[in-house]
């Protein structure tokens, strides 16, 4: 697909769409974290780096080809997103319960890395930008391995 540098407003929008809840979690953080060692890991530097790619994909390449937004992939996106908010919701009523980072919503596990996984993967798909749906990918795997690490550890 023909990709060109300018601006994507849609991809923006996406972003702060998601970004939202993470807003709130800056100000009410976990209240039972333990804290572990710091340090720079191999995967969350991967991790990082997909993630700012993805989003340096999506807001500054426009794909040649115009989007649909009567799209099956704007449905399976508002749902990740409602689905994504039902999560932090669950977590920000559970009196900010680490636990709830990561337990599982209905049958889905990790769904604070699953469900905006999903939402980049189809966000990508209708933007139509292939750059950003590899970024995504790349950043759904370490991000969901890192998320099952801290769910293993609970």
């Amino acid at each position: 697909m023909k990709m060109k540098f300018g601006f994507c407003t849609q991809g923006l929008i996406c972003f702060i769409l998601l970004m939202i809840p993470n807003i709130f979690w800056f100000a009410f953080p976990a209240a039972n974290v333990v804290k572990e060692a710091s340090g720079v890991s191999t995967i969350g530097i991967i991790q990082s780096v997909a993630r700012i790619s993805f989003f340096a994909f999506t807001i500054l390449f426009v794909s040649e080809k115009k989007m649909k937004y009567k799209s099956l992939l704007i449905i399976f996106m508002a749902l990740m997103l409602l689905f994504y908010y039902i999560a932090w919701i669950r977590y920000f009523a559970g009196d900010c319960d680490s636990a709830l980072l990561v337990a599982k919503l209905w049958f889905i596990p990790i769904p604070l890395a699953i469900f905006p996984v999903l939402f980049f993967i189809g966000e990508s798909l209708w933007l139509r930008n292939v750059p950003a749906l590899i970024s995504a990918v790349v950043f759904g795997v370490f991000h969901c391995y890192e998320a099952y690490i801290g769910y293993i550890k609970l």
